[in-house]
């Protein structure tokens, strides 16, 4: 494995993608796919750590990494997901927008689950502490909707 190549593959990814922002995650699953594809006998495995570490210092990738808590999987992402982009690549103000509404419908479908799993198990303060961040993420999903359908363009 030679970083030149998971290079190629990454900025190649990243510029063919329909949408700029794309998720870490997604980005390592393509990665470790090629890398299936092209491992020989001589090659030195790449780990995720190493693998996010050379996304960090890339000068012509961005890495992001959300605010939202990482305390849950849903449908194979993390809640708190983390985001990579090229830096030359523009990304409009809708697009961003339906990003940030994507990741708080995946923090409320989180939470949902939780409270699905462990709701007779959880301390009736733990439970009202979920119920209200609910409250305020779907609170915070309807003003992002709101933003979305105003910077969408016609």
């Amino acid at each position: 494995m030679h970083l030149e190549d998971v290079e190629a593959w990454c900025i190649e990814y990243l510029a063919q993608t329909a949408e700029p922002v794309v998720t870490f995650d997604a980005l390592w699953r393509f990665v470790k796919k090629r890398l299936a594809q092209k491992r020989t006998e001589n090659d030195q495995p790449l780990s995720e750590e190493t693998f996010l570490d050379f996304i960090k210092h890339h000068e012509k990738i961005l890495y992001i990494e959300s605010p939202l808590p990482d305390f849950a999987h849903v449908n194979g992402e993390r809640s708190g997901a983390r985001f990579v982009l090229l830096r030359s690549r523009k990304i409009e103000v809708d697009q961003l927008l339906r990003m940030m509404s994507t990741q708080a419908k995946k923090l409320e479908q989180a939470l949902q689950t939780l409270l699905s799993a462990e709701g007779d198990s959880l301390p009736p303060e733990r439970e009202e502490q979920i119920r209200r961040t609910l409250a305020r993420v779907h609170a915070f999903e309807k003003k992002l909707d709101d933003l979305v359908r105003q910077y969408t363009p016609h």
